[in-house]
């Protein structure tokens, strides 16, 4: 099970651990919707395009790894792209916070808050999804909270 972190009270830069071992950092900018990841020790940069149709991008030395957008801006669904294969992240209820990774007809795992106060989170998947799609959708779980906050959603 991955847990992240927040690096600081007002911050939103995580440590990402599996178990007791970092496997990755996100450093947000403060200013902005662009993050420094790190997993594994290599360097990624994700990214949100976009003012109405949101893009999330995650690139590697200039090629891009993946992307996630929401087909609908009215939908809390996810339509994820990773390395060509198509995902789609979505919550399990109408209202709730938990999130359900699928590919194809396969639940592949749970991203959630680990409380229901504070900016933790967990996320269960399977071991068949690379840590590189784990990060990301940690990243995107954490920068549309981060989008909710701030527009007064909750």
């Amino acid at each position: 099970m991955l847990s992240a972190h927040p690096q600081g009270l007002f911050s939103w830069s995580y440590h990402v651990e599996d178990g007791s071992r970092e496997v990755a950092e996100i450093r947000s900018s403060f200013w902005g919707w662009t993050s420094h990841l790190k997993i594994d020790g290599v360097p990624y940069l994700a990214s949100r395009k976009g003012l109405l149709l949101k893009r999330y991008v995650l690139t590697s030395e200039e090629r891009v790894v993946a992307q996630a957008d929401r087909p609908n801006p009215l939908s809390r669904a996810w339509r994820i792209d990773f390395r060509g294969q198509p995902y789609r992240l979505r919550p399990q209820s109408l209202l709730g916070r938990v999130y359900e990774l699928w590919f194809e007809d396969r639940s592949l795992g749970t991203i959630r808050p680990a409380s229901l106060l504070g900016r933790s989170l967990r996320a269960s998947f399977s071991k068949r999804v690379p840590l590189e799609l784990k990060i990301f959708l940690i990243w995107i779980f954490l920068t549309s909270w981060r989008e909710d906050l701030e527009e007064g959603d909750d």
